[in-house]
């Protein structure tokens, strides 16, 4: 093993394991449901059987708890701020899992193989399936969650009636669209863009590694000032604003990358990871009644 880490780390390009000296009947893509080890390096393997056994499918109400929070203290911003307050809100207060033997650490605001909830974006199906629907008693596609955790999303119903994506597209609809859509006729459907999220959208990764958060504040002002109105024209008045926006954005979203936080409330490398889990889980233990969150707290606000 020792003497092949050379030809893995060489300069030459590799096109399969085979041109490093690995056996691909034992490795390689396709093995990994017919061997016990599927990657020729142990970290990887016991990564792997950390996922597929030591990590429960579980719904998460972390999330929906920040973006709540958030959304309350800045209900009259405009759309753009209350996102990036929101993000900033979620990456300096979410629960950090570091799972031992990780190189690449981070997960999407709730453990691997949870649910993590975008309330702002669709919420009342979510609802309807707690109640109506227990998603940790159908017979497939079960996720685990405990009572607190069920007690916690539903109480956060009446906040986001009539406040979600969803909300704002189907107040957009026409009744004789609906009635060709999901809620009538199901001749066509939007329903994917109601409760599944909006993707096939890729972040330009390229030009925030190459440009930082820095050089990209830096142009967005740059575009500020040349839309600076000279002599009170609405229309660069308005562009000002928007671009005002913009350069906010950037700088609450640059701030929690540039300011990280440590964990809080547990041990983390610990790669059993038994504090995550959906029963008596410190993401479960968490109460919005009384408590200002961080951007109501950093402004001042009562």
């Amino acid at each position: 093993m020792a003497a092949n880490a050379k030809s893995v780390f060489s300069s030459e390009r590799v096109t399969s394991l085979a041109d490093v000296g690995f056996d691909e009947n034992r490795w390689g893509v396709g093995v990994s449901g017919v061997v016990a080890a599927p990657s020729p390096f142990a970290r990887i393997n016991k990564l792997r059987d950390w996922y597929l056994d030591g990590s429960p499918w579980t719904v998460d109400a972390e999330r929906a708890l920040l973006v709540t929070e958030a959304y309350r203290c800045s209900e009259h911003e405009p759309q753009p701020i209350k996102v990036a307050k929101a993000l900033a809100h979620v990456l300096r207060n979410v629960t950090l899992g570091i799972v031992d033997g990780q190189l690449l650490v981070g997960d999407a605001a709730a453990p691997p193989k949870a649910c993590p909830i975008f309330p702002e974006f669709s919420f009342s199906w979510i609802i309807k399936e707690l109640k109506e629907f227990p998603i940790r008693h159908r017979p497939n596609n079960r996720y685990d969650y405990d009572d607190q955790t069920e007690a916690t999303l539903l109480g956060l119903a009446d906040y986001w009636q009539g406040r979600t994506l969803s909300d704002a597209m189907i107040g957009r609809m026409s009744p004789e669209e609906m009635k060709g859509d999901f809620m009538g006729i199901m001749l066509y459907s939007t329903s994917l863009y109601h409760v599944a999220g909006v993707g096939h959208l890729v972040p330009d990764f390229e030009r925030i590694l190459r440009m930082g958060w820095r050089g990209l504040r830096e142009q967005v002002k740059a575009k500020l000032d040349a839309l600076e109105p000279e002599s009170g024209s609405s229309t660069g008045l308005s562009s000002s604003r928007s671009t005002r926006r913009r350069i906010t954005s950037v700088d609450i979203q640059r701030s929690p990358a540039s300011r990280p936080h440590p964990p809080r409330g547990r041990d983390v490398t610990n790669c059993g990871r038994s504090p995550r889990t959906a029963t008596g889980s410190p993401r479960t233990r968490r109460a919005i009644s009384g408590r200002r969150c961080s951007l109501c707290t950093s402004r001042g606000a009562s």
